[in-house]
C-alpha cells in the first residue's frame, strides 16, 4: 500500500469507528502480499547507502564461499591422485587465507546489518508510538488494552526483524542460487539439469502448504490477542473477581481461550511438520539421485571423483539457498499477519489535528463558549443536542443532571478529546479547531473522577503536570493540595515509589496528589469531572480546601455528582437527555422548583420531584 493510498484512506475513513480493520489473509492474492512487503521494506529507504554496502560485502562473502568446492576438486584430482605435495601446501595456504578474508568480510557485513536493524527498530517504534499518541481518545475507548499491547509487543518486532534480516540473507541466497546453478551446469550439464528438476516440486508443495497454513496462522494470532485480553481484564479487575468470588469463572474463561489456542497451535504444528517432511523428502531423493547418476558418470569416465564431490558440494550450497527462499515464501504468511495488524492501526485517521497554519495565542484569558453544539459517539445517537452556553474568564460554571445527560461529554469537548459533530467551540473568541492544540492543552487542566498515578515516585507524579518545576514548587503544590502532611509521613517521603495499584494510599490521598499535579500545572481553564463523586463525604471535605484554591482566579467547569459541591457556583447548567433545561445560580434554580430543585432534594435525602 502506497503512502498516498494510506493518506487517502485516513482522510475518508469515518472517525466514529477506530477499530483496526484487518483483512482475511486467506482472501489476499499473491500481489496483495507483495504490496504489503513493499510497504514493509520502505523502512529501509533512509539507509540505502548502508544497504548497498551490506549487499556488496554479502556478495563478496558468497562469492568467496563458492571457491571451496573447486579447491576440494583440485585437492582430490590433482593433489591426492597425482601426489603433488607442493600444490597441497599452496592450496592449504589459500584455504586459510580465504577463511580469514571471508571472516572479516562477514563480520563487517553483519555489523552493518545489526546497525541497520537497530536503527530501523528505533525508527519504527518511535513513529508507531507517536502515531498512538496522536490518535484520539476514541481509539483507546474502542480497543482493548491487550490488543494495543499485542500489536506493539509482538507484531511490530516481527515486522522489524524481517525488514533487515530478509534483505541481508535474501540477497545472499539469491546470489548463491544463481551462482550455484551456473557452476553446476559448467561441471556437468545433464547432471545439473536432472538435479534442478526437483525445484518445481519444491515450489509447488511450498505454495500448497503456505496457502494451507495462512488461515491457521492468522487464527492463532487472533486467539493470542483474545487470550491476552482475558488475562489483562483479570489482572486489572482482580479486586472485583475476588469480591464476587468469580475466580472459578475467570479460570474457566482463561482455560477455554487457552485450549482453543492450543488446538489451533497443534493443527499448525502438524501441518508445518508435514510440510518439512515433504520438502525434506524431496531434498533427500534429489541428493540420492545425484549420487546414483553421478556415480555412473564417474564409472563411465565422463566425470572425475573430484568433480563429483565438487558437484555435490555446490548442490548442497544450492539447496541451502533454495530451502531458505522457500522458507521466506512460507514466512510471508506470519509476516503478512503481523504487518496487517500493524498497518491496520497505522492507517487509522487522526481525529484531532491542527490546521495547516494554526493560531498561537500568547496569553489565554479563559473565555469558553459553546455555540449550537451537537455531538454523537455513534452516528444517529446524539449525546448533546444543539446546546449553547458561555463561561466567562474566572467564572465557575457547574453542570449537573441525571446519569447519561451528557455532562462528562462536555468536559471531553472542552479538552478537545473529541470534536463536536456540529456547532463551534470558542476559546477567547477563536474557534478551538483553529488554535494550536498543544498550546491550548498547556492552558487546560482536568481533575478526573478516577485519578491515575504512574509507577514512579510521588515527586515525579506531581512533576508530570509541569516537568520543569523546581523541587520547592512541588512541595508548595502538595501543601496547597493538602497532601504534604501524609507524604512527609511516608518512609521515603516524596521519593516513595507508587505501584500500579497505588497500594497503601487512600482514594482521597491519591486524588490530592492529582490536585497537586494540576496546581503545579497552573492552567487558565480548569475542569473538575466529578472529582469527588468516588469519595466519602469526610474525605471530600478534606480535599475541598485544595479544590477551592485550585479554582481561585481560573475559569472553572465543574461536572457535578453531588450538588452540595456546586451551591457556590456562579452559574449552574442543568442537562437532561443532551439538552439544556435550566440555567441559573443555586438560589434561582431552587426558587424555580424544577429539575434542579428535585435533584437537590434527592441529593440532600429529602423528597422532591426529581428525575428517575
Amino acid at each position: 500500500m502506497s503512502a498516498a493510498a494510506t493518506q487517502e484512506e485516513r482522510e475518508t475513513r469515518p472517525f466514529h469507528n477506530l477499530r483496526p480493520e484487518i483483512p482475511d489473509i486467506a482472501k489476499l492474492k499473491f500481489w496483495d502480499k507483495i504490496r504489503i512487503f513493499r510497504r514493509v521494506l520502505s523502512w529501509v529507504k533512509p539507509y540505502r547507502f548502508f544497504l548497498f554496502l551490506m549487499l556488496v560485502l554479502t556478495f563478496i562473502e558468497v562469492g568467496l564461499g563458492m571457491i571451496d568446492p573447486f579447491l576440494n576438486q583440485i585437492i582430490i584430482d590433482d593433489v591426492l591422485v597425482q601426489g603433488d605435495r607442493d600444490l597441497l601446501h599452496v592450496l592449504f595456504g589459500v584455504m586459510i587465507g580465504l577463511f580469514l578474508i571471508r571472516t572479516v568480510y562477514g563480520f563487517f557485513a553483519h555489523y552493518i546489518s545489526f546497525y541497520m536493524m537497530g536503527r530501523i527498530n528505533f525508527d519504527m517504534r518511535v513513529k508507531y508510538f507517536k502515531h498512538l499518541e496522536n490518535l484520539s481518545l476514541r481509539f483507546y475507548e474502542q480497543n482493548p488494552l491487550a490488543e494495543i499491547a499485542h500489536t506493539e509487543n509482538n507484531n511490530l518486532p516481527q515486522v522489524q526483524q524481517f525488514v533487515v534480516t530478509s534483505l541481508n540473507d535474501l540477497a545472499g541466497h539469491v546470489l548463491g542460487l544463481v551462482t550455484g546453478v551456473v557452476i553446476l551446469f559448467t561441471i556437468h550439464f545433464n547432471l545439473a539439469l536432472f538435479s534442478i528438476l526437483s525445484l518445481p516440486l519444491w515450489v509447488l508443495f511450498t505454495n500448497y502448504f503456505t496457502n494451507k497454513l495462512a488461515p491457521m496462522e492468522q487464527e492463532m494470532n487472533e486467539q493470542m490477542v483474545r487470550l491476552k485480553n482475558v488475562f489483562f481484564q483479570f489482572v486489572m479487575g482482580t479486586s472485583l473477581v475476588k469480591a464476587c468470588n468469580q475466580g472459578a469463572f475467570e479460570r474457566k474463561r482463561y482455560f477455554g481461550e487457552l485450549c482453543n489456542m492450543g488446538l489451533t497451535n497443534v493443527r499448525l504444528m502438524v501441518w508445518s511438520h508435514l510440510f518439512h517432511i515433504v520438502v525434506g523428502s524431496i531434498s533427500v531423493l534429489s541428493g540420492a539421485f545425484v549420487l546414483w547418476y553421478g556415480g555412473l558418470q564417474v564409472i563411465d569416465g565422463n566425470l572425475t571423483i573430484g568433480q563429483l564431490i565438487a558437484f555435490t558440494m555446490f548442490l548442497g550450497k544450492l539447496l541451502g539457498p533454495v530451502s531458505a527462499l522457500l522458507n521466506y515464501w512460507q514466512s510471508m504468511n506470519p509476516i503478512c499477519v503481523a504487518a496487517l495488524r500493524v498497518f491496520a492501526v497505522w492507517d487509522l485517521p487522526y481525529e484531532i489535528q491542527d490546521r495547516e497554519e494554526p493560531i498561537r495565542l500568547r496569553n489565554y484569558k479563559g473565555y469558553v463558549e459553546f455555540h449550537d453544539i451537537s455531538f454523537a459517539y455513534e452516528p444517529g445517537e446524539e449525546v448533546l443536542k444543539r446546546i449553547s452556553f458561555e463561561v466567562l474568564p474566572g467564572e465557575m460554571v457547574a453542570f449537573c443532571g441525571p446519569s447519561g445527560s451528557g455532562k462528562s461529554t462536555i468536559a471531553k469537548l472542552v479538552m478537545r478529546f473529541y470534536d463536536p459533530t456540529a456547532g463551534q467551540i470558542f476559546i477567547d473568541g477563536f474557534d478551538l479547531k483553529d488554535l494550536k492544540y498543544s498550546d491550548y492543552l498547556d492552558q487546560v487542566g482536568i481533575v478526573f473522577q478516577r485519578p491515575f498515578l504512574f509507577e514512579d515516585t510521588i515527586a515525579n507524579n506531581i512533576l508530570y503536570g509541569r516537568p520543569s518545576a523546581a523541587p520547592d514548587e512541588v512541595v508548595r503544590a502538595a501543601k496547597l493540595a493538602r497532601a504534604h502532611d501524609f507524604i512527609a509521613k511516608l518512609p521515603r517521603g516524596y521519593d516513595t515509589m507508587m505501584g500500579s495499584l497505588e497500594s497503601g494510599l487512600s482514594g482521597g490521598q491519591i486524588q490530592r496528589l492529582n490536585i497537586a499535579r494540576i496546581i503545579l500545572r497552573d492552567p487558565k481553564i480548569l475542569i473538575l469531572d466529578e472529582a469527588t463523586s468516588a469519595l466519602d463525604t469526610e474525605t471530600e471535605m478534606q480535599i475541598k480546601a485544595g479544590l477551592d484554591y485550585l479554582m481561585q482566579g481560573r475559569t472553572s467547569i465543574v461536572i457535578a455528582h453531588r450538588l452540595s459541591t456546586i451551591v457556590d457556583a456562579d452559574k449552574i447548567v442543568v442537562l437532561d437527555r443532551g439538552e439544556i433545561r435550566e440555567v441559573g445560580n443555586h438560589q434561582e434554580l431552587m426558587a424555580k422548583r424544577g429539575i434542579y430543585y428535585g435533584l437537590y432534594q434527592k441529593s440532600s435525602g429529602e423528597e422532591g420531584p426529581g428525575l428517575e
